[in-house]
């Protein structure tokens, strides 16, 4: 039985490629849409192929879409990536990487279909905007997968439509690739990440919290959290069998003194919170740090705790980039 994770591995948001002829229609709506995502705009069909298909940077999820169609994933190694997952989260360029373009249906050069499948590079998700007239000309290009989505320009509820298709494919973005390395793991980790009711905490978390950027930094699901400005929370899920694991090593290498400080831990009301890949490897029992845990709420068998931490210095915040990026809309 495949496995399929419902939380990425990492997650940042992305440039947001918008195509229309109608330039006061295409400002007004990427005025509204780099309220939370950057945009990049284009009137012109043939400018916007052109940038989309000579994107030089290549991204974590193109790397691995790339290394799945030349079969090379047999070599892989979490730790590895783990690594390379931290080096993408503070690379300034990471919010410049597309993964949905949204066309007009109705442009006089090329229509949004023909634009949308000239584009040459994979891992884009598709959304086609449309009028009443061409509603049937949509379906069929979606039933036949050419496109991911499509709207009515005339919704009244079009901009919040538009808005909460781009956030599920941007998820589904960085899923898919994480999915891809789910398949060459161990079977036995990151189960926590696979569950529902995980999952549906997890997200209402970040929610609560402003998060808008993530990455895993060991395979015991601690992860690191970053709000739009950059301030950090450290966050881990642990299940029941793994705190026990936890205490029976912690009680196994230290004195009977030492015990004692763990009695949190066995009873479930404290798990250690971890800073980096080498600390989850390398950690001392001693040198643990313990913080107050919680169940997930619906489950009996997973715990979380987490702790804010001080902003990471020399690391582009993503309200600072937004910023940037909708100034330069004009």
């Amino acid at each position: 039985m495949s496995r399929e994770l419902k939380i990425s591995l990492l997650y940042h948001p992305t440039t947001v490629v918008l195509i229309d002829d109608n330039e006061n229609y295409l400002k007004q709506l990427s005025w509204f849409i780099s309220k939370f995502y950057p945009c990049k705009i284009f009137t012109d069909p043939d400018f916007a192929l052109d940038y989309l298909n000579q994107l030089q940077q290549e991204s974590f999820a193109d790397r691995y879409l790339r290394l799945l169609e030349e079969e090379e994933l047999g070599r892989f190694s979490l730790k590895k990536e783990i690594r390379s997952i931290r080096t993408e989260m503070i690379n300034p360029g990471r919010f410049s990487q597309v993964s949905v373009v949204i066309a007009d249906y109705s442009m006089p050069i090329l229509n949004g279909i023909n634009f949308l499948e000239k584009i040459n590079r994979k891992g884009f998700f598709k959304i086609l905007l449309t009028g009443n007239a061409d509603f049937q000309v949509a379906t069929k290009a979606f039933n036949e997968r050419k496109i991911d989505k499509f709207l009515k320009k005339e919704e009244d509820d079009l901009k919040d439509n538009l808005l909460e298709g781009i956030t599920f494919f941007e998820r589904q973005y960085f899923l898919n690739t994480s999915n891809i390395m789910l398949g060459k793991l161990d079977r036995n980790i990151l189960l926590s990440l696979e569950r529902k009711d995980v999952s549906d905490f997890f997200y209402n978390f970040i929610k609560e919290h402003n998060i808008v950027e993530y990455n895993i930094i060991g395979d015991s699901t601690d992860f690191h959290l970053f709000d739009g400005d950059g301030e950090m929370i450290l966050f881990s899920i642990k299940s029941m069998e793994e705190i026990e694991k936890m205490y029976e090593w912690a009680t196994i290498e230290l004195s009977l003194q030492d015990k004692s400080k763990f009695g949190g831990l066995n009873k479930k009301e404290e798990i250690p919170l971890f800073s980096t890949l080498e600390d989850v490897e390398n950690k001392h029992p001693e040198d643990w740090k313990l913080y107050p845990s919680k169940n997930i709420p619906g489950s009996s068998e997973y715990f979380y705790a987490y702790k804010k931490v001080m902003k990471q210095e020399g690391r582009t915040s993503f309200n600072k980039f937004l910023s940037k990026a909708r100034e330069n809309l004009g």
